[in-house]
């Protein structure tokens, strides 16, 4: 269901009004906006905790794609909140 979602979705939007807003700390390129948008998405849709999300999206191809993936990754998109 979520790659049928992600095809629905108009992604450009958020890159166009979120374009900025998730710098890195630690000198790393911005964290994209559709990564972004899709993990919130994901968590609210779910009901899930910030760490309960980062164990889906790892364990997950479907999450991962639907974020903006197009190579299985096997650690976290973003690190956990302090």
């Amino acid at each position: 269901m979520a790659h049928r979602l992600a095809a629905l979705i108009d992604w450009t939007v958020f890159e166009r009004e979120w374009s900025g807003f998730f710098p890195s700390g630690k000198g790393w390129p911005a964290t994209e906006p559709r990564l972004v948008a899709g993990l919130l998405y994901l968590q609210h849709a779910d009901r899930l905790s910030d760490e309960a999300l980062g164990v889906r999206w790892v364990e997950t191809l479907c999450c991962q794609h639907f974020t903006g993936e197009v190579v299985f990754q096997h650690q976290p998109p973003i690190d956990p909140p302090l």
